[in-house]
């Protein structure tokens, strides 16, 4: 097999400008870089990837394994998409990988779990939080208390008074944001609080939680977070209830999933694809410029309207 010293020879750069081009280094120009593609092409050479030094990677949770739900899968394709248009390689990694990082073990870290929030910011890499705000680290994030607030705001608009919420029951910031968001949204409505309209559970809880909630009758649910739509749907259907006709609902946007339900869910959106493109951008910005204080980023969600909501106002 060719080594780096031939290929050098053949594309007449030194054994270091071969490195940096396998290594995707920013700082070559394309004509060395497709000659040096050519030459080991050639030769017939295929370098080996480390998975370090010149990656990006993110950090997921998992403790007995890499743990990627709905939303940290839509999450992690959007940003290898992005990664990928710009060349760099991408590596999964959980908290087990801490005492492995250091500052020239990846080129940047974006973590996408708060699972780690009192290690970071890890000395040496540059660091993004995506959804999980951390102090004097940098940050992309949508606001989460005005995504649930635009929830209730829309069904208030569609006649809704009595209007239940399914939330997470992580203690996390999102979740937090997003309990704010809808005590907010009932008090500018003028809608007073039912803590039995109101539930922090897991997945499998939806279903128990989801049947005791419908005892005070809610004309409409707000199910936070991706991937329960689809319990929350069989839940209904179990219970024989059918959406929007005796209930309606607002769910969260999965682009594989949201708009394939019967009916299609009206949801709010995070633009998780927006996010990643933020983030990975910002990956490049910190390099370039070397800010002083942290980017921090917050980003309002959307609406979508599709099937699943009854107008009671006409």
């Amino acid at each position: 097999m060719s080594t780096i010293a031939e290929i050098a020879r053949a594309a007449k750069v030194s054994p270091a400008t071969v490195s940096r081009v396998f290594n995707k280094h920013p700082h070559v120009g394309d004509g060395v870089r497709k000659r040096v593609l050519e030459a080991s092409r050639s030769l017939g050479y295929s370098p080996k990837f480390s998975g370090t030094g010149n990656s990006i990677a993110i950090m997921a949770g998992g403790n007995d394994g890499i743990n990627l739900g709905a939303y940290e899968n839509l999450l992690t394709v959007a940003i290898s998409r992005e990664l990928f248009k710009k060349q760099h390689n991408l590596e999964i990694i959980t908290d087990r990988h801490i005492p492995f990082i250091h500052g020239r073990a990846y080129r940047a870290l974006i973590v996408t779990t708060s699972s780690v929030n009192d290690k970071i910011p890890f000395p040496g890499i540059n660091t993004i939080t995506i959804n999980n705000p951390v102090a004097g680290v940098h940050s992309v994030s949508t606001d989460h208390a005005q995504g649930i607030e635009a929830a209730v705001d829309y069904l208030v608009r569609h006649g809704h008074s009595t209007i239940g919420f399914i939330c997470g029951r992580s203690q996390s910031w999102g979740d937090s944001e997003r309990y704010k968001g809808y005590l907010r949204g009932l008090e500018k409505n003028s809608i007073p609080f039912d803590s039995r309209l109101f539930c922090a559970v897991g997945m499998t809880e939806i279903f128990e939680n989801c049947a005791r909630m419908l005892t005070r009758n809610p004309t409409a649910l707000i199910l936070s977070g991706e991937g329960r739509a689809l319990i929350l749907n069989h839940s209904l259907y179990l219970m024989k209830k059918r959406i929007p006709d005796d209930i309606s609902v607002i769910s969260f946007e999965e682009s594989n999933v949201s708009s394939f339900l019967c009916p299609a869910h009206t949801t709010v959106s995070q633009d998780l694809d927006k996010i990643a493109e933020i983030a990975v951008d910002m990956i490049f910005k910190i390099e370039r410029e070397a800010p002083k204080e942290p980017l921090n980023i917050v980003l309002e969600n959307k609406i979508i309207e599709r099937d699943s909501i009854k107008d009671l106002t006409i």
